[in-house]
């Protein structure tokens, strides 16, 4: 559609130039300015005078700054131009008034040239302040991003459930038939079922107390109680319950690193959760007569405690979404074939999360990972307890 160049004169546009809430500049065919309306001349701090009569690329030269000429000199053989915020930016150094933004307004600048008949005659730029709508277009994104990441948190909380209750359910069920109905099983057959039965019970129950704190977790029922704990307090605690799986796979356990003076300012019983998840994995991956090493460092504000086993590894792919419940990973199996469903990592990220640390992993595969929390010495705001 072909804009009519319109004179000053005229009443109905004179009243929609001089009150819209939008910017305009018009120009004849040399880009000098002709007319400039109110908005613009409030919003640039200037006065019709300083620019009306002067070359466009004089009057405002952030216009030439930014080499944006082309645009100009396009609309003046007959191509009507869009500039958007989101690909230019800004045509003009105008200053934002949203509450929100502070900088520079964002706009969307539309160049179309003006006719008298089928001569162009000059141009009409409107400038339109598009700072909230991108604001409101950020946040919605933001909130479409996170609804997102929710329904995947579902979906894969839903498939742990679904795999990792009914798979071993199933082998429960038929070994408890097997004991039930064999009535030729010998003795060593009788306890070589139970005590599979067992171990099945107790990686169920583990993965139950994980589910149960992660959900916990999820929707604020767990409240963290900051103290001065024991390091070796916890890890020593954990090692005597491992101590049939370490005895059975004849696994060599170094926890020299860990000082009986090691303190660290945290919540006990979610630092004992990562740790026992982190060392159980340790073993469930490091095949008979193998090496896990439990030590901690300090550096200038956070304790560094790793726990390294010499097991199957981890593939380089897999490490950037070990902590992740949006990305679905096959787990590898452990030594005695074990499989996991990955919920213990995420309770471990959880929880060093809320504890204000991160949480890394290191791996070469076939020859063994190492896993890192990092806690910081004291958490801002909390004064340090007396307990330990």
């Amino acid at each position: 559609m072909r804009i009519k160049n319109y004179t000053t004169s005229d009443s109905l546009y004179k009243w929609i130039f001089e009150y819209a809430d939008f910017g305009i500049i018009i120009t004849d065919h040399e880009l000098t300015v002709t007319d400039v309306n109110r908005w613009l001349l409030e919003q640039a701090g200037k006065e019709k005078d300083s620019v009306q009569g002067k070359h466009l690329l004089e009057a405002f030269t952030e216009i030439k700054e930014r080499k944006l000429e082309h645009y100009l000199y396009n609309a003046l053989h007959g191509a009507s131009t869009i500039l958007t915020a989101r690909f230019h930016g800004y045509l003009l150094k105008l200053r934002s008034e949203h509450d929100e933004q502070a900088g520079i307004m964002k706009q969307t600048v539309r160049i179309t040239p003006l006719y008298d008949d089928d001569l162009i005659t000059g141009l009409i730029i409107h400038i339109e302040d598009v700072t909230e709508r991108l604001i409101r277009e950020e946040q919605m994104q933001k909130q479409n991003e996170e609804l997102h990441k929710l329904n995947s948190t579902k979906d894969r909380f839903f498939r742990i459930i679904a795999h990792d209750l009914r798979s071993p359910f199933t082998a429960l069920l038929g070994f408890s038939e097997i004991l039930l109905n064999d009535e030729n099983m010998t003795e060593k057959q009788r306890r070589d079922i139970i005590k599979m039965l067992h171990d099945s019970i107790g990686d169920n129950y583990v993965f139950l107390e994980n589910l149960l704190k992660w959900s916990q977790l999820q929707t604020g029922h767990f409240e963290l109680q900051f103290t001065n704990v024991r390091l070796k307090e916890i890890t020593d605690h954990i090692i005597s319950i491992a101590t049939p799986l370490i005895r059975s796979k004849e696994i060599e356990v170094d926890v020299s690193g860990i000082t009986p003076d090691t303190i660290i300012y945290t919540d006990k019983q979610a630092i004992t959760s990562v740790i026992y998840n982190l060392f159980f994995n340790a073993l469930k991956f490091t095949p008979a007569g193998g090496r896990v090493d439990i030590r901690s460092v300090e550096d200038e504000d956070a304790t560094i405690i790793f726990v390294r086993d010499n097991g199957v590894g981890i593939k380089e792919e897999k490490l950037d979404k070990l902590f992740r419940i949006d990305e679905k990973t096959v787990s590898t199996p452990g030594t005695n074939k074990e499989r996991g469903s990955g919920m213990g990592l995420l309770l471990v990220k959880e929880f060093v999360d809320k504890l204000g640390g991160e949480i890394w992993a290191e791996s070469i595969e076939g020859a063994g990972s190492t896993f890192y929390i990092s806690i910081p010495l004291q958490v801002t705001g909390e004064k340090p307890g007396e307990q330990v």
